[in-house]
């Protein structure tokens, strides 16, 4: 599946590119804007995904998402920029065993939360990940 140059629209409240459970996906050169809460780019259960030289701003949640087992994903040279939260590029687990605490901090400079990030991947099912290039 290919999805280049696309601009979603009229998105509000919903993600804006969405793909679930496919093989040899293809996100490239579209531009997602001002869609509301919900991130730029999901993609759930697939195998062999490149996300590559799109633009995302303006959107509520994380500006791409890679969302539980993905295998073989490449993430390379987007653009990301005014999501909702303040952390650039993370991988749950990597959060979880290096900053997550069971006493809140007052010290903000290590985030203490991994939620809504400009580039997320979320969950130790996702395996072969890649992300390289992008601009945050």
């Amino acid at each position: 599946m290919t999805i280049d140059g696309s601009t979603p629209t009229g998105c509000k409240g919903e993600n804006g590119i969405s793909i679930r459970n496919t093989k040899g996906v293809l996100i490239k050169q579209c531009t997602i804007r001002g869609i509301g809460e919900k991130n730029g780019i999901v993609v759930q259960e697939c195998d062999q995904v490149t996300i590559e030289m799109n633009a995302v701003s303006d959107v509520g949640r994380s500006g791409i998402l890679v969302y539980f087992r993905n295998t073989a994903v490449l993430v390379k040279e987007n653009t990301i920029t005014n999501w909702l939260q303040r952390y650039g590029a993370l991988h749950y687990v990597m959060t979880y065993r290096t900053y997550m605490q069971a006493a809140p901090r007052l010290d903000s400079a290590e985030p203490d939360s991994n939620s809504d990030s400009a580039i997320y991947a979320y969950g130790p099912m996702n395996e072969g990940i890649t992300i390289t290039g992008n601009t945050i």
